[in-house]
């Protein structure tokens, strides 16, 4: 965490801490920034990391949340953002924790359906292609259930939530 007394003194170091280092950094100060209401600034330095091999999903879906209906061009701008990063970087380790699903899981009410699901099929895509032999189990009160790829996983994940009537919403305007 950083210390409010050293913002600006890591802000000038920053350029010169080793790539992971500062990115690590830089979402720290992405969410610092968010949760004082410093919105542009948090944009700003979330910009620096687009390009970023580690880029800060969770860092990314506080900040697009955080901003109110009158900023739907910067949700837009993260939004487009955080999926180019993923379709630049996208390997199997770019599936689980904060990543580009938990993203859009997030994410998929602040900005136009047709954006979610470009996203969402950029996603399953790259799900797909990856051949992961990844295994994941869910079960409730109903039964259980275990799949045997991200790309299953990721398809009940997107189907979740309403995100499916989305789909049907895109048709019906087609």
């Amino acid at each position: 965490m950083v210390h409010k007394a050293q913002l600006q003194e890591v802000e000038q170091l920053l350029p010169r801490a080793t790539a992971p280092a500062r990115n690590v950094i830089t979402a720290e100060l992405v969410r610092y920034y968010e949760s004082k209401k410093d919105l542009m600034h948090a944009e700003s330095l979330l910009s620096q990391l687009a390009d970023s091999d580690n880029y800060p999903f969770g860092a990314a879906a506080d900040l697009v949340s955080a901003l109110g209906a009158e900023h739907s061009a910067d949700r837009m701008s993260i939004f487009n953002q955080a999926l180019n990063n993923f379709e630049q970087h996208a390997t199997e380790a770019s599936f689980g924790g904060e990543d580009i699903g938990s993203f859009i899981e997030r994410t998929w009410k602040d900005v136009p359906p047709g954006l979610v699901l470009e996203a969402i099929n950029k996603v399953l895509e790259a799900a797909k292609d990856s051949g992961s032999q990844s295994q994941y189990s869910m079960s409730s009160a109903k039964g259980s259930v275990v799949f045997n790829s991200d790309y299953k996983r990721i398809t009940v994940t997107a189907s979740r939530e309403g995100v499916q009537s989305l789909r049907t919403v895109e048709l019906v305007k087609a």
